[in-house]
């Protein structure tokens, strides 16, 4: 049988290592939690990027019709 000493030792042991394993695992959700928010603001951003890329697109085919209508309109004055 141990003695009490290298009893309590194990318990103190036990539970400090339990403390450590717990704060560890709180971290860790804190972690995961700040890159799961990355990930949602990267997607958000890539997202506006894309509907700004479509807006610069759309307005470069736009350009030329309303020149081509300008043209015309002065010919026909």
């Amino acid at each position: 049988m141990l003695s009490w000493g290298k009893e309590e030792r194990l318990r103190l042991d036990k539970e400090k290592t339990e403390k450590m394993l717990e704060n560890r695992g709180l971290m860790l959700e804190m972690k995961a939690k700040e890159i799961n928010q990355k990930f949602e603001t990267q997607k958000s951003l890539q997202t506006e990027a894309d509907l700004l890329f479509k807006f610069k697109s759309l307005c470069n085919r736009i350009r030329p019709l309303r020149e081509n209508e300008q043209n015309f309109k002065q010919k026909n004055k």
